[in-house]
């Protein structure tokens, strides 16, 4: 038995072996068609709560905003491979969130004009809820990050990086992706929510299997 959390190709596997050899001892309590029948149910609600719990997780180590974490959850897929081999795979969706751009993570540090790529300075981002990020005083590309606080519009609160020595192209800059988040800082946690989750559903399965429900 598994609930997999599926995102940009890397799972999050929660071990959910001790919940199988529980279910193994009421073998002789419950038939293998009532205790399939229970893992499905298990399975069918574990979207659910991961939609209502995951947002407050991710946002506990990221500046992310609920609604952003909530969409990016797609539908489950419940499959059934004989047995015990019952699993829950829930993709989670998302492009990497850009560094002051809307609807990524907020951003400071800048010049105006020419003298945004010219004058010496550090830009910064609220990425993590433990402190302010700053970027690399160079991005890959070998040329400093920077925001041009002339620029028209919202454009003036973004990132980019220079490819070459010319006035362009320029690239904005983006950081991690919302589905990358449950995998790295909020890991432990997300585990231990599903886990736990699944053995407080399956004890009230069990239950109503007992009642004849």
């Amino acid at each position: 038995m598994a609930v997999v959390v599926q995102n940009f190709g890397i799972y999050l596997e929660v071990d959910a072996s001790d919940l199988i050899e529980e279910l193994k001892r009421l073998e002789g309590v419950l038939t293998p068609q009532q205790i399939n029948r229970c893992m499905y149910r298990i399975f069918t609600r574990v979207p659910g709560h991961i939609r209502q719990t995951l947002p407050g997780e991710v946002r506990a180590k990221y500046k992310v905003k609920a609604g952003q974490v909530r969409s990016s959850i797609g539908g489950a897929k419940i499959g059934y491979a004989g047995g015990y081999g019952s699993s829950c795979s829930i993709p989670i969706r998302g492009m990497r969130l850009g560094i002051g751009r809307d609807g990524g993570f907020s951003a400071r540090g800048g010049a105006h004009g020419w003298k945004s790529v010219k004058r010496k300075y550090r830009v910064k981002a609220n990425i993590v809820q433990s402190g302010i990020s700053t970027l690399p005083p160079k991005m890959k590309t070998g040329f400093p990050p920077f925001r041009n606080l002339s620029a028209p519009g919202d454009m003036k609160k973004v990132a980019f990086k220079r490819l070459t020595k010319a006035r362009g192209p320029i690239q904005s800059i983006v950081d991690i992706a919302i589905p990358q988040m449950p995998m790295n800082r909020s890991r432990k946690e997300v585990e231990k929510d599903i886990h736990d989750y699944m053995q407080q559903r399956m004890e009230h399965e069990i239950q109503r299997m007992i009642a004849g429900k």
